[in-house]
C-alpha cells in the first residue's frame, strides 16, 4: 500500500503545475483534485495488469482527454526501451478509454497529460 501512495503522489507530481497556456487550465484545487483523481485512476488500472519483467521500466505516455473523459489520442511519449513496457504503458491508457470527466468549472474542451508509468521488475 505504501507504494500505491508514493506512486500516486509521483503521478499527481508529474501531471505537473497547470499554467495558463493552450488546454491547460491555471492550478485552481478544482485542478488539483481532478489531477488527484486521473492518477488514480490510472494507478488502478496499472494495478489490475498482469506481467512479468526482470527489469521493468519507465515509459511516459502522452494523452488526450476530452470533456467527456475519453481518452481521444495515446502515444509514448519517451520510450522505456523495453518494447514490453511500452505496451503495458498504452495498455494503462488506451485509446477510447474512460477517465474521469473535465469538471465543467474548468471551462476547458479538452486537457492534454503526459505522465510517466512506472513498472517495477516482477518476477511471478
Amino acid at each position: 500500500m505504501p507504494f500505491l501512495i508514493a506512486a500516486a503522489f509521483g503521478l499527481i507530481l508529474a501531471l505537473g503545475p497547470a499554467e495558463a497556456r493552450e488546454g491547460r487550465p491555471a492550478e485552481t484545487p478544482a485542478f488539483a483534485a481532478y489531477k488527484a483523481r486521473i492518477a488514480l485512476d490510472i494507478l488502478g488500472r496499472m494495478h489490475r495488469i498482469r506481467y512479468r519483467s526482470q527489469t521493468g521500466g519507465i515509459a511516459r505516455v502522452r494523452f488526450r482527454i476530452d470533456r467527456t473523459g475519453k481518452v481521444a489520442a495515446s502515444e509514448i511519449h519517451t520510450s522505456s526501451g523495453n518494447p514490453y513496457i511500452d505496451r503495458l504503458a498504452m495498455e494503462a491508457v488506451p485509446l477510447g478509454s474512460e477517465l474521469p470527466p473535465i469538471p465543467a468549472e474548468l471551462g476547458i474542451p479538452s486537457i492534454g497529460v503526459t505522465v510517466p508509468l512506472h513498472f517495477p521488475p516482477r518476477y511471478y
